[in-house]
């Protein structure tokens, strides 16, 4: 037999057994498994939900990113009753569970507290510490009760106009602009550092803009500034503007002044008082009352100014 002859059979086998040629004489590609024809991996599975009651097992699964809104709603709709769990949670050996209970502490603010205080002394220093930085975050910035509006006004002698409006202040919020007079806050007139009234714009009969400068005022009054400063975060305050020949009420709801505009003297004031309230609260087991802000009463960002009904011209 030649050698060709011999080597016919071993030729043939992989071909009558259906092996697929390689190199040069590949099979059709388009016999190859297709994304059609592929077997189908199965979805992973869900993670289990614990039982109506149990804000151990809650809290637990609040860490696990398919089971996170689920378990927010039913500590949510828990309330104070979940509270406990969560505190118990900032000790947890997993570091997920308990980065996901703070966050979830640190969103439910001064609600929190009659729970966090206790934890202050907790014989775990990691549910201690913990305890601390949360409850200092939703405290410490009550105690700053220096108001502040956010608008810088022009250089003296062109009286209270708005020479710039700071981004994301309340001023911005309230539609001030660049240019605005302030006449008068909460229907009462400013006065300057020597007691008379502010210049101020008055429109003429012809409808042109003229400044009363040096008015005497009988009624006493504050500048702009300490109106603002006496007044607590959370304030609502109307500000009587003129802007091109045309007078509107503006309002606008103090916010706590930012911490970098601060001076250093009432930065130490805030932590005085921020660090009394903390050994009060260590002493009792609870959390004392806070300082007080405005009413609850809000303005919405983005309100319209509305212009005041026309008046006759000041004299």
């Amino acid at each position: 037999m030649s050698t060709t002859t011999r080597l016919l059979p071993w030729v043939l086998v992989p071909v009558l057994l259906g092996a697929a040629p390689s190199g040069r004489n590949a099979a059709n590609p388009a016999k190859a498994p297709t994304a059609a024809t592929a077997p189908r991996t199965s979805e992973p599975p869900r993670t289990p939900l614990p039982a109506d009651g149990d804000w151990a097992g809650w809290v637990r699964v609040l860490s696990i990113p398919d089971a996170r809104a689920k378990a927010e709603e039913a500590l949510k709709a828990a309330g104070e009753k979940a509270h406990p769990a969560l505190v118990a949670a900032l000790g947890h050996d997993d570091w997920a569970v308990r980065e996901a209970a703070g966050t979830f502490l640190a969103s439910r603010g001064e609600k929190a507290l009659p729970a966090l205080v206790p934890a202050l002394s907790n014989t775990d220093p990691e549910i201690a510490s913990r305890a601390l930085e949360l409850v200092e975050s939703i405290a410490y910035p009550r105690f700053n009760l220096h108001s502040w509006v956010g608008i810088r006004m022009s250089p003296e002698g062109l009286g209270v106009m708005v020479h710039e409006v700071l981004e994301g202040a309340p001023a911005e919020k309230a539609g001030f602009k660049p240019g605005d007079f302030v006449e008068k806050l909460d229907g009462k007139p400013l006065a300057d550092a020597a007691g008379h009234a502010v210049p101020r714009p008055v429109i003429g009969p012809d409808g042109r803009v003229r400044i009363v400068i040096g008015e005497e005022i009988s009624d006493p009054c504050m500048t702009l500034k300490e109106r603002i400063a006496r007044a607590p975060p959370g304030t609502k305050m109307t500000f009587s503007i003129l802007r091109e020949s045309k007078r509107m009420d503006l309002q606008a709801r103090l916010a706590p002044m930012p911490d970098e505009m601060l001076e250093p003297e009432q930065q130490a004031e805030i932590r005085h008082n921020w660090e009394a309230w903390l050994s009060n609260a260590r002493k009792l087991g609870k959390p004392p009352p806070l300082p007080g802000l405005a009413g609850p009463e809000s303005v919405k960002p983005g309100d319209p100014a509305k212009p005041e009904p026309e008046s006759e011209p000041a004299p």
